[in-house]
């Protein structure tokens, strides 16, 4: 079990505020990124309000982190990546590599896919891409 913390909108046009939830086990696939920084931009406010009529709350705002691998899924462990190394996690579309982003300071993890455009950050061996600083 992996409580995350992260802020979202609990509704349409809603601020953000604390939100945890149990994130379940890490699976084979799945990277554990813990967020050192996470942007937010004018589609994730799109997606706060509910503009396109696609939205699903609670939602996690933010899709493009950088962060440390905190640890890897049994199948995850020959990609390349490794614990403590920094990362950077781009928005992608048309993806269930999905990862729940989170605020800084508090942990991203990837898990069950659930395809969400914009309420989460890619976070899957393809795609987190080291950055090449530690």
């Amino acid at each position: 079990m992996t409580i995350i913390k992260s802020y979202a909108a609990k509704e349409a046009g809603a601020d953000l505020s604390l939100w945890e939830y149990d994130a379940g086990e890490l699976q084979p696939e799945d990277v554990e990124v813990e967020v050192e920084y996470c942007g937010i931009c004018h589609s994730d406010l799109s997606m706060i309000d509910n503009e396109w009529g696609m939205s699903s709350y609670p939602l996690v705002a933010g899709h493009e982190v950088i962060g440390r691998v905190a640890a890897l899924g049994s199948a995850a462990q020959d990609k390349g990546l490794k614990i403590g190394q920094k990362v950077g996690i781009g928005w992608t579309a048309r993806s269930c590599a999905i990862a729940t982003p989170a605020s800084a300071a508090t942990r991203s993890t990837v898990w069950k896919a659930r395809c969400r455009p914009f309420s989460t950050a890619a976070a899957s061996p393809i795609s987190c891409a080291p950055t090449g600083s530690g």
